[in-house]
């Protein structure tokens, strides 16, 4: 067989071929035509997602001016639900926002939206997909607050220092608090509370409260951890115009009432011991039990040796002796020794007898709970 004859049979077989195969498209062409023809009109493009507290918001673009509805298609945990919404009249580069949970609330939970526009017929888009978030009462139990790590009491108010924030969450703090005349909410950010925050005069039969405040990334709506009552205490001077009495004084005017009276530096108020051999001593009445944290003796003639004692349970018990002191303005510290009166004295003999104390005062601190 010539080159020139098989050429030929080659050129009527892909001919063939090519025939056969048009006749099948053409047979799939006409049943999907059957059918009837698909139109399409424009699905929303751009979507963002705002999460909220039981509700949730879509800003979108939508560029086709056909569209008069969308439908909001998600599954609330296996049942279906879907929200109709009617699409304003707006300019192509006009965002179109619409919420759910705006008329009725939305679990709490991630979802997977699917949006499909339509012309207000039949026509529809093509589905479109996006993923958003809700927020509610199980996040709301996952909040805490910060604490309050320091106080400083002053004449005019507190000094209130926070912690640092528990995560990227934490929009700040909210104090509510009472001035004696109204009720006062304010609040700081978290920029404020790097360093103390002041509250001014408040009134402490009205507990100060605070709860820390959160707000997610992208969120439409803030939370709060449940308010608390932070604990404040401050040293008190529970000695001050208590009941006093002592052994034999130098005359009347320095009687043991000069030493718990507030004044110090006034010669005219100060407690002094007669001048005769024996033990001498000053007992103050706190009028009952308190937990000793601090004593103060404020002396122009500092005594040496002397001895600090609290009644416990009726009994006197030693809470310090003190040796060698030489300081007019003796400082004793403690730690959990609770008692309802305190005693301080020291001794005389012959040769020293005319050694007195000249006590200006002598305060006892404890810590009293305000709040």
């Amino acid at each position: 067989m010539s080159n020139t004859m098989r050429y030929i049979l080659f050129v009527v077989g892909v001919l063939f071929i090519t025939l056969t195969a048009c006749e099948d498209m053409n047979e799939l062409h006409e049943s999907w035509m059957e059918e009837g023809e698909i139109n399409y009109v424009g699905k929303l493009d751009s979507v963002k997602v705002n999460s909220g507290d039981r509700r949730i918001s879509f800003n979108c673009y939508i560029s086709d001016m056909r569209v008069k509805n969308l439908t909001v298609s998600w599954s609330e945990f296996g049942v279906g639900k879907s929200k109709k919404v009617a699409i304003p009249a707006h300019e192509i580069t006009e965002p179109v926002q619409f919420f759910i949970g705006d008329t009725e609330e939305i679990v709490e939970n991630e979802y997977t939206f699917t949006f499909v526009s339509d012309d207000g017929s039949e026509t529809t888009s093509i589905p479109v997909n996006t993923v958003g978030k809700v927020y509610g009462a199980k996040y709301q139990k996952t909040l805490g607050n910060r604490i309050v790590t320091s106080f400083e009491l002053l004449d005019n108010g507190i000094n209130l220092q926070f912690s640092s924030p528990l995560n990227a969450d934490d929009k700040g703090v909210e104090v509510m608090y009472n001035n004696g005349t109204e009720d006062v909410t304010l609040v700081f950010t978290p920029e404020q509370l790097a360093g103390p925050v002041f509250i001014e005069n408040p009134n402490f039969e009205t507990p100060i409260s605070y709860h820390t405040m959160y707000q997610p990334a992208g969120c439409l709506d803030s939370f709060s951890a449940d308010a608390i009552v932070p604990s404040i205490e401050k040293m008190e001077n529970v000695a001050l115009n208590k009941p006093a009495t002592s052994s034999a004084t130098l005359n009347s005017s320095y009687t043991a009432d000069k030493a718990v009276d507030g004044i110090k530096g006034d010669n005219a108020s100060r407690w002094i011991n007669a001048r005769n051999a024996g033990v001498h001593w000053l007992e103050i009445d706190l009028e009952k039990n308190y937990e000793i944290n601090k004593v103060i003796i404020h002396d122009d003639t500092p005594i040496s040796d002397f001895k600090l004692q609290v009644e416990v349970d009726g009994a006197w018990q030693d809470l310090q002796v003190v040796t060698g002191n030489s300081t007019k303005k003796f400082t004793g510290i403690y730690d959990g020794v609770t008692g309802s009166k305190i005693r301080y004295s020291f001794e005389t003999f012959e040769e020293n007898k005319d050694d007195i104390i000249r006590m200006f005062e002598l305060e006892v601190f404890s810590k009293i709970t305000i709040q």
